[in-house]
């Protein structure tokens, strides 16, 4: 799921996902995105559950066209 402001500012996202195969592990991340200018966002996420091999946090700048 994925939210914006109307000028497409900030950005708030998060989801859900399970394991199908082997251990039904569970799967929860998040994120935000901000427009640093026009084109350039700055993103970072982070996520966590009961699968330990899928933890983790990141940081990025991405540019669009």
């Amino acid at each position: 799921m994925e939210a914006w402001t109307p000028r497409r500012t900030f950005g708030i996202r998060g989801g859900l996902s399970k394991n199908t195969v082997g251990t039904a592990a569970w799967q929860q991340s998040g994120g935000v995105s901000v427009l640093v200018r026009t084109g350039t966002y700055a993103d970072a996420y982070l996520s966590g559950g009961s699968d330990d091999a899928r933890h983790g946090w990141g940081i990025a700048l991405r540019v669009t066209f």
